[in-house]
């Protein structure tokens, strides 16, 4: 009886929370830690951290902004709940996981594009 109970819990988390909302959700997470952890845009968030007196707030928050496992956890814990509070956070999440998708597919391209011009210089 276990079983059965398990797979229609299992069952009723995918009907609550289909796969591709799961994906979606992913991407967006995974663009926001990499957008408020190391890109240049957000530089002066992070930078309103450095400097902080040990063992402070700041000094924690900044800590926390600059781990991407850290900023990672609560930035999911914020996008899936909006998600399930607003239907309108659902537009925010597509945009940052096609953001994510074009992050993947530009570090895709230079991938190949610095293959290539290694095995230029090694045939010259």
């Amino acid at each position: 009886m276990a079983i059965h109970e398990l797979y229609l819990t299992i069952h009723s988390f995918y009907t609550v929370f289909p796969q591709f909302s799961w994906d979606l959700i992913a991407l967006a997470v995974m663009r926001l830690v990499r957008l408020f952890t190391y890109d240049i845009i957000t530089a002066f968030i992070r930078d309103w951290f450095s400097g902080a007196e040990p063992e402070s707030c700041m000094d924690t928050l900044g800590a926390l902004i600059n781990c991407p496992w850290c900023t990672g956890l609560w930035f999911a814990v914020f996008v899936v709940f909006f998600y399930f509070a607003t239907p309108i956070a659902w537009y925010a999440i597509l945009v940052l996981a096609l953001s994510a998708v074009a992050s993947f597919l530009q570090i895709l391209a230079n991938f190949i594009g610095w293959s290539a011009d290694g095995r230029k210089k090694q045939a010259q």
